[in-house]
C-alpha cells in the first residue's frame, strides 16, 4: 500500500496553484472569449484546463528522463525554477497592464494561449519536473498534487464570469497580489534550497578527493 506524505502534496499542490495563477488570469481569459456565451465559455476553460492537465503530467511522468537526457541536477532545477517563480510573483505583485491587441483576440482558441502558456507554462512545467524528481515527493506524489491544483484552479476559472460580476476587478487584483506574495516567499525558499544542495554536492565531492 503506497504511503502519501500528505502535508509535502500539500505544499506542492499550493505551489503549482500558484504557479497556475487563475485569479490573474481571469481578465486574460474573459477578454480572449468574450465572443462566446457564458455557457460556451466555461466549456471551452474546462477543455483548455483539460489539455493544460495532460501536457503538465507528461512533464511530469517524463520529467526525470528528460533531466538524466540533458544531464541536469535536482539543485540546477530548483535554482531556475526559484528564479522563475521569483519573476512570476513580482509581477503578480506589482503587475502591469494586462492588454489584448485586436490581433490577440480568439474567438474559440485551441491549446494557445490558454492551455499553452497560461496554464500549462515554462514555470509549472520546470517544477513538476523538480517535485517528481525528489524523493520527498515522488512521482506518484507529484501527481496527486498536480490533480489537486488543478481541480481547485479549474473551479475557479470555469466559474470566472461569476467571480468578475460579483466581487469586481478590483477584487481579484488585490487577491493576485497577496498569492504573489505568498509565492515570492516559496520562490526564495526554493532557490535557498537549490544552493544549499549545491554547496553540499561540491563540498562532499571535495572532500572525497
Amino acid at each position: 500500500m503506497m504511503i502519501f506524505d500528505w502535508a509535502a502534496i500539500s505544499a506542492a499542490a499550493v505551489v503549482l496553484f500558484f504557479i497556475v495563477d487563475p485569479f490573474g488570469n481571469i481578465p486574460v481569459f474573459n477578454a480572449l472569449l468574450k465572443a462566446q456565451p457564458p455557457k460556451q465559455r466555461a466549456l471551452t476553460l474546462l477543455r483548455e484546463s483539460v489539455i493544460g492537465l495532460i501536457i503538465l503530467g507528461l512533464f511530469t511522468i517524463g520529467g526525470e528522463k528528460v533531466m538524466d537526457t540533458l544531464g541536469l541536477s535536482s539543485s540546477s532545477l530548483n535554482i531556475a525554477g526559484g528564479t522563475l517563480l521569483l519573476v512570476i510573483a513580482i509581477q503578480m505583485v506589482f503587475p502591469g497592464r494586462r492588454q489584448l491587441n485586436e490581433e490577440e483576440e480568439f474567438e474559440d482558441p485551441m491549446i494557445v494561449p490558454i492551455a499553452i502558456p497560461m496554464i500549462a507554462g515554462p514555470s509549472a512545467m520546470a517544477v513538476v519536473m523538480v517535485q517528481s524528481s525528489g524523493s520527498h515527493l515522488g512521482l506518484a506524489g507529484t501527481l496527486v498534487a498536480l490533480l489537486m491544483a488543478w481541480g481547485l484552479s479549474t473551479a475557479i476559472v470555469v466559474a470566472s464570469p461569476y467571480f468578475v460580476d460579483r466581487l469586481g476587478t478590483r477584487f481579484v487584483r488585490a487577491l493576485e497580489r497577496l498569492m504573489g506574495m505568498l509565492l515570492l516567499l516559496l520562490a526564495v525558499q526554493m532557490l535557498l534550497n537549490g544552493i544549499a544542495n549545491y554547496v553540499d554536492t561540491v563540498f562532499f565531492a571535495a572532500s572525497g578527493r
